[in-house]
């Protein structure tokens, strides 16, 4: 039997947490394939002007959005204020209809994993398509 990370997704509502990288844009493929993608969750820097993950430039961001027609959730943080403004996130997706947070993380623990406590916390479950794939 599968791990719920990797099945979550089925048939659910889903945002994604995305980076504009190469893993969570895989992850919102594989998302789009098996549920329905309501939107994209993007962390900023503090000014606002780049996504955490990446630097990518809020220009480099709505192009993908618009090109796949998702709309975006989006809030600048520093990394002392992280959580909160990503839970406040999470309750934004989850009042749009949101039951799935989607992730590209690859090689996290299975236990004391910061996403499936902050998806708990917000009421949503967690998908992570490429847990533990090879790479």
């Amino acid at each position: 039997m599968q791990h719920p990370w990797k099945t979550n997704a089925n048939q659910r509502k889903l945002f994604v947490s995305y980076s504009g990288g190469k893993d969570s844009t895989l992850a919102l493929y594989h998302a789009m394939q098996v549920g329905e993608v309501l939107g994209l969750l993007v962390m900023l820097e503090e000014q606002g002007e780049r996504s955490r993950s990446h630097a990518m430039s809020l220009e480099i961001i709505h192009a993908q959005a618009n090109a796949i027609g998702l709309p975006i959730l989006m809030a600048a943080s520093s990394w002392n204020n992280y959580e909160t403004q990503f839970l406040d996130l999470l309750a934004q997706a989850k009042d749009q209809g949101a039951e799935v947070l989607v992730t590209g993380d690859l090689d996290i623990p299975e236990h004391g994993c910061w996403h499936d406590t902050v998806t708990a916390k917000a009421g949503l479950k967690l998908s992570m398509p490429l847990w533990q794939r090879p790479h």
